[in-house]
């Protein structure tokens, strides 16, 4: 079923409030309510949010969509029994089927398995969109006529290459540009370093004694391809919880302990930032590398281009907070911030990647060969 189709079902059935987490089985999806200014999708920074936030476009007179990939259903739970089922709040969920029956990676082959039980569990109906056309649509219509008539939530699971993407509309997302209290000049986007250097950047300036936690995604994938360290831990899955790896290994060994953070990982866990500034662990440095989109899944947006991430580690009380664009201050700012004392926070505006089909990790090194190293370097 092409993507466009899909969405003209469901604008058909009344469909103009979307909201999720991005995965990058729907792409096309994502893309195509993008262009259509007659509908809204609202960028949540995890699936609970995206959640309440559908919920109340609900109770606002709109009919709701909300997008995610399976293994965010969890951040989801909570207002889905507290909240939709008491309620009777309806809303349609297409969950990408990440594990599901398939070969995939190992941090989604939990969740793939237990997916169809803890719908059930809570009282969701699911069903597995077919790859044929006309049976697609007669599932849509189907789901949709069951959530409307008996105000429930109904689960659409989209397995790989369910949807076609639609590559004559494909696109990166446009990303917003904002002034930067005035620092920056109007194309300062284009004069970004790339991701890619950044993260060259920061591992030219630690040693193989300094930890390094990254977070999920292409950024791991990048740093991997970049320098490989048994220093490094790599995260496969659990956005957003890079910095709470970070803070618990900071506060457990004497050894320097930087997080490479992205801006859509914190932005759907930004509490841990107050956590960090409270227990004020000194050698903790929290890089946030910030491109504005959540670029392993098609460079859809994020909200940080309104966010000003170091203000917020100065107000939750971090030691010390900088900002930088270029790999000369970031090299410098890295540096200076392992010789300090912490927790120092460090926000990079960056540009997209030079390595855009890094490999996966998996391949080479497997999640429990990967904790074992890990630990056997902290406890050297």
């Amino acid at each position: 079923m092409k993507s466009i189709d899909l969405y003209k079902l469901l604008k058909e059935k009344g469909y103009s409030f979307f909201s999720g987490v991005p995965c990058s089985y729907f792409i096309s999806l994502l893309n195509n309510i993008s262009r259509d200014e007659t509908s809204f999708y609202f960028v949540a920074p995890n699936e609970g949010l995206a959640v309440s936030f559908a919920a109340g476009a609900y109770l606002g007179g709109k009919n709701v969509v909300v997008i995610m990939q399976n293994s965010g259903l969890g951040n989801a739970i909570n207002p889905l029994s507290s909240l939709c089922i008491p309620f009777g709040i309806p809303m349609l969920f297409f969950i990408s089927g990440r594990a599901y029956g398939i070969e995939d990676e190992p941090q989604h082959k939990i969740i793939g398995k237990a997916m169809r039980k803890i719908l059930e569990s809570l009282s969701i109906s699911a069903y597995d969109l077919p790859k044929n056309d006309t049976d697609a649509y007669g599932c849509v219509k189907r789901a949709h006529s069951e959530s409307i008539e008996n105000r429930k939530l109904v689960a659409l699971v989209v397995k790989k290459d369910v949807l076609e993407h639609d590559e004559n509309s494909f696109r990166h997302f446009n990303i917003p540009h904002y002034k930067w209290k005035n620092i920056f000049i109007e194309n300062e986007y284009k004069l970004r370093m790339s991701r890619t250097t950044a993260l060259c950047t920061i591992v030219g300036s630690v040693n193989q004694d300094v930890v390094v936690i990254s977070t999920t995604g292409t950024s791991s994938r990048e740093l991997f391809a970049i320098q490989d360290r048994t220093s490094h831990f790599y995260m496969q899955g659990s956005m957003g919880h890079a910095a709470g790896i970070g803070l618990g290994v900071a506060c457990s060994t004497d050894k320097k302990v930087v997080v490479i953070d992205g801006d859509g990982a914190l932005l759907m866990h930004m509490g841990v930032m107050s956590s960090i500034g409270h227990y004020r662990p000194k050698n903790l440095v929290h890089i946030v590398i910030d491109n504005e989109s959540y670029e392993s899944t098609g460079g859809q947006p994020t909200t940080s281009g309104t966010v000003d991430f170091s203000e917020v580690a100065f107000n939750c009380d971090y030691r010390n907070s900088a900002f930088c664009t270029t790999a000369s201050k970031l090299s410098e700012l890295v540096k200076t911030s392992l010789i300090n004392d912490g927790p120092n926070f460090i926000h990079v505006k960056v540009s997209s990647s030079e390595i855009p089909k890094a490999s996966r990790i998996t391949e080479k090194i497997s999640p429990h060969q990967l904790t074992e190293r890990f630990c056997d370097f902290l406890r050297r």
